[in-house]
């Protein structure tokens, strides 16, 4: 069955158009009630600011935040920030009027303006007031009689009206709008007879009384009463406040700076529960929210060079929980290989395995501390070393020191691969080859893959660096934070030979000659006598970049800062015992020849 379409045709009256005009208001939300007297508009806008900053942060472009000061009086109260907005509102001017039932006294029968639904009758001797669109926002209408005095509105029966008629009239549109939407600061309000207090209130009126006040101030004297009692006779409850504070301290001019209310949600973790534990010191029994899905990290136990207790011997309880749940066999070889070397280098232990056995040990993050500890600082930091094992207290160790050094040339690739050296023995290729699976090994002809890890002594296979090594002449008495056990001297020989035949294979493509080495090892021992070593690297890496001359007001030219730096040197290294006090005669007549000298140094 069709259904009738006329049913549910309706007819509909088009409204007009209307002109918008185009006037322009500026509106102010303000977060309190203002009545329609003009002393309490004043009040409102003293609130503000005044007129003037009003006007300001309508008309200047960059001034968007109004303050609101509820307590205008008070230099020490914290306003209200309010921000200038765009706004496309249209300001409506609402009339209702309504009209009485016919009645038995013509005049009640009369049409009375009203504004906001209150209406109140028209008599002779009163005039009904309209307020102005700004006055509607905040205010209701009220009668005021030919004396000016305010009168309250007549009650009457409510069926004595007939509907109201409404009207909206468009004064047009509201382009800014201030809006009060953030916190409010906390609040303090200071001891008025505080004398600092009253000084900061003179000094608003910048008259005669402010000159008098700071010139006749005087602070009081100190009694330490930072604390007074709340009232006399104290108050019986214990639990309500007995003093009150007399620290006499200015309020901070910002108490805090969130203004939009965060929304934390606090929630209970869904997997902790309740375990009662047992306080070791006291023995008293707390209950206490343990997450039992949360991850508990491993780490090898790691100490400092000075520190004087003994080093770990074993695993702490934390760890042997989690021993039973790794790979049994490969905890084993780990152990085994710390059996047969006590330290080891991270990129020398993991050569050890395979890549399967390596992906194994570094996402289990446990079987190497459960076979190791470490050092943070000194000359074995960076190192595995097998628990009970102090290389401190063991010269051996000396060998399993490591030497490191950083190179950053972009056009490095990287790959390591033989250097061409002649005619070599008809075993070459498997020694290549034997080579290039042990990484952490640098015997002076074969290009390093990573020059970051660095080298421990005992896997330099070079046979001038192993001399260097092995000299007992350059050994220490006992272990140092810096150089371990070798001397200054003796393991800067080994760095920098290392670094010479590292850098020449990397730079130069050849292998650096055991001549050229020891010509290094004399100038390195030679700088260190006179107290200036200088590093010596490959000859395309020997140029620096140019020093930048100091710009700043006052700074000494180049030359003058190398020779006041070639003073504090020789200064320094006189004090140290390094030169002669006799050579200073020497030192100062050839400062300025070798200034430049010790500038590029």
């Amino acid at each position: 069955m069709e259904r009738d379409e006329t049913e549910d045709q309706v007819s509909y009256e088009v409204a007009p158009s209307l002109p918008l005009p185009r006037t322009s208001f500026y509106s102010v939300e303000y977060p309190g009630y203002v009545s329609s007297s003009p002393e309490a508009f004043a009040g409102a806008l003293k609130t503000l600011g005044g007129q003037t900053s009003v006007d300001k942060v309508f008309k200047k472009p960059r001034a968007k935040i109004l303050d609101l000061n509820l307590r205008p009086d008070d230099l020490f109260a914290h306003p209200i920030p309010g921000e200038s907005v765009h706004s496309s509102k249209v300001l409506l001017k609402i009339t209702t009027r309504k009209r009485r039932k016919k009645s038995s006294h013509p005049a009640d029968s009369e049409l009375s303006p009203s504004v906001h639904g209150q209406v109140w009758p028209s008599r002779p001797d009163s005039t009904s007031v309209v307020l102005q669109p700004e006055e509607m926002m905040i205010s209701d209408v009220a009668t005021v009689d030919n004396s000016g005095k305010e009168k309250i509105p007549i009650a009457g029966n409510t069926n004595d009206w007939e509907d109201p008629i409404f009207t909206a009239e468009a004064l047009g549109i509201i382009s800014k709008t201030v809006r009060f939407r953030a916190m409010a600061d906390f609040q303090y309000a200071p001891n008025p007879s505080d004398p600092m207090i009253q000084l900061r209130e003179t000094m608003q009126k910048l008259d005669q009384s402010t000159l008098d006040a700071i010139t006749n101030f005087q602070f009081d004297e100190e009694k330490e009463d930072y604390s007074l009692p709340l009232s006399t006779p104290p108050p019986e409850d214990p639990t309500k406040p007995q003093n009150r504070s007399n620290l006499q301290m200015p309020p901070f001019p910002l108490f805090s700076r969130a203004t939009i209310p965060a929304q934390y949600n606090y929630k209970a973790n869904i997997f902790s529960v309740v375990e009662t534990v047992t306080d070791p010191a006291t023995g008293e029994e707390k209950q206490r929210m343990i997450n039992k899905t949360r991850f508990k990290g491993f780490g090898t136990l790691s100490i400092a060079f000075h520190d004087p207790g003994p080093v770990p011997s074993g695993l702490t309880e934390h760890m042997l929980t989690a021993e039973a749940s790794v790979n049994t066999a490969l905890l084993k070889r780990v152990r085994e290989l710390f059996d047969t070397r006590p330290i080891w280098a991270r990129n020398a232990l993991f050569a050890q395995f395979s890549f399967t056995e390596r992906r194994e040990i570094f996402h289990s993050k446990i079987l190497i501390p459960l076979a190791s500890y470490g050092f943070s600082d000194g000359p074995f930091r960076d190192t595995y070393i097998r628990f009970g094992y102090d290389p401190r207290k063991n010269p051996e160790a000396r060998f399993f020191q490591r030497v490191t050094f950083r190179y950053t040339n972009p056009a490095y690739e990287g790959r390591r691969r033989a250097v061409a050296e002649g005619p070599r023995p008809s075993d070459a290729p498997k020694q290549q080859q034997m080579l290039l699976e042990q990484p952490y090994i640098f015997d002076g002809k074969t290009m390093q893959q990573e020059v970051g890890p660095g080298f421990q002594l005992c896997d330099i296979h070079d046979a001038f660096l192993q001399k260097l090594i092995n000299d007992p002449t350059g050994l220490r008495t006992e272990c140092d934070a810096r150089d371990g056990w070798y001397s200054a001297t003796a393991f800067e020989c080994i760095k920098q030979v290392t670094r010479r035949k590292l850098f020449g294979l990397i730079d130069e493509g050849r292998v650096v000659s055991d001549s050229e080495c020891a010509e290094l090892v004399e100038k390195t021992e030679a700088g260190r006598k006179t107290g200036v070593a200088k590093s010596v690297r490959s000859e395309p890496a020997k140029k620096q970049r140019a020093r930048r001359r100091n710009k700043a007001k006052g700074a000494l030219p180049a030359e003058e800062e190398a020779a006041e730096r070639l003073k504090k040197t020789l200064k320094r290294q006189e004090e140290e015992g390094v030169i002669d006090s006799s050579s200073d005669s020497d030192a100062d007549d050839d400062e300025e020849i070798h200034s430049d000298s010790a500038y590029r140094a």
